[in-house]
């Protein structure tokens, strides 16, 4: 795919499509991806969970993918790459719903905001346990994001169409 705008109809199906291949790598089963075209909500990707491993990884595997899409140049923010302390920011306000999935709630200080230290957490968690394999295999996420972007809706028969 090209490039894509940060917030776009294609960056979020490139996020969900990431939470799938990262489910997928470690052996859950995927039930349910769901896009909205309108950008009005957020996707959602459903997976059956039998392991923790599998829901931290879960968790991250948006912003893995994002952080893919990133380190290539392909995530954009008005029209250029941004800097990675914008990227990072950005990502991580994005990822507030995967976050308390990561950690089983919100970690939040005093100011209402995330703790920093909890972001960082969870990105280290991303790029130790994660980004490597799914860069290794980002060409399923491509086809995924494609068959979201076409679809919106993707079951488990239409997930394994995809990535076969």
């Amino acid at each position: 795919m090209l490039p894509c705008e940060w917030k776009s109809f294609e960056h979020v199906c490139h996020h969900e499509a990431g939470h799938a291949i990262a489910g997928h790598l470690v052996g859950a089963k995927i039930h349910l991806i769901e896009v909205d075209p309108t950008g009005v909500k957020d996707g959602r990707t459903r997976i059956e969970r039998t392991t923790d491993f599998q829901k931290f990884v879960n968790a991250c595997g948006g912003h893995a993918a994002e952080r893919i899409l990133w380190n290539r140049k392909q995530l954009l923010v008005d029209g250029s790459v941004p800097e990675e302390k914008v990227f990072a920011k950005s990502s991580m306000t994005h990822a507030c719903l995967d976050k308390r999935k990561f950690f089983g709630g919100d970690q939040l200080g005093p100011d209402g905001l995330w703790l920093p230290e909890k972001d960082i957490e969870f990105m280290v968690f991303s790029w130790n346990n994660l980004h490597h394999q799914l860069e290794a295999h980002f060409d399923l996420v491509e086809r995924v994001a494609q068959a979201l972007f076409a679809n919106h809706t993707l079951d488990h028969e239409g997930f394994m169409a995809a990535i076969n």
